[in-house]
């Protein structure tokens, strides 16, 4: 329709093409109709992708409790899948540590492509938790904040998001 602000969001009679229009509408900023879309993945756990996205729509309206339990979701059905081998010189590794410096510190808060679960879930497993700790600390879970973070690479625990929540966790705590 001539006028329409909204993307082209392409088929969305199955769940491949479902995921895809949640994709260009979150890359667009129209969390509310993604929100709609994978809405409609979830009922499968072991969508990953679909469940993380859910959970970022959720973040971003303020609705951390319920981005809390997709996060956990997601955690669970990427604890359940094989560990990839790790071989320094494998293409997974050069994409991840292109992708992280290409990202930055919000690599995070951006909609998950539904295959990087399976490719490198690593890399899947590192911004679910990232997103839990941000999650925890707003609804402030300590607990929760620390027990996310002592499960991530010590490498990761240098994300600004990660500081900042473990600073105000040991802070709350009396740790400090």
């Amino acid at each position: 329709m001539l006028g329409d602000s909204r993307p082209n969001v392409g088929n969305t009679e199955n769940p491949a093409g479902i995921f895809d229009a949640g994709m260009t509408l979150m890359q667009n900023g129209a969390y509310a109709d993604a929100f709609l879309l994978f809405s409609k993945l979830t009922s499968d756990e072991n969508q990953i992708a679909a469940q993380y996205n859910l959970a970022l729509c959720f973040y971003f309206a303020g609705e951390k409790q319920q981005a809390f339990e997709k996060l956990e979701k997601a955690s669970a059905a990427l604890k359940k899948k094989a560990p990839v081998p790790k071989n320094p010189l494998t293409a997974q590794n050069t994409f991840t540590i292109l992708a992280q410096s290409e990202a930055g510190q919000t690599d995070y808060l951006k909609p998950m492509p539904q295959k990087l679960p399976e490719l490198l879930p690593e890399s899947a497993k590192r911004n679910v938790l990232r997103l839990l700790i941000d999650v925890c600390a707003a609804l402030e879970n300590w607990d929760g904040v620390m027990n996310y973070a002592a499960v991530l690479q010590p490498a990761d625990k240098n994300y600004g998001n990660v500081k900042k929540a473990v600073g105000e966790a040991q802070k709350n705590k009396g740790v400090i």
